[in-house]
């Protein structure tokens, strides 16, 4: 696999990990750890979103 289709590859598979967790918390977690993982993702889209607006 070449180089860029590999970290092409990388993204999709770090966020389907990061919706495995998601889930685990949502389903394990209490009301504090849900609340407090809704702020993690909702930083981390905010941050790659940021990522997108770099020049």
């Amino acid at each position: 696999m070449a180089k860029s289709a590999a970290r092409a590859a990388a993204l999709p598979k770090a966020g389907a990990k990061l919706a495995q967790v998601a889930m685990q918390v949502a389903h394990d977690g209490s009301a504090d750890q849900v609340e407090q993982a809704v702020a993690v993702i909702d930083d981390a889209r905010r941050r790659l979103y940021s990522i997108l607006a770099q020049d």
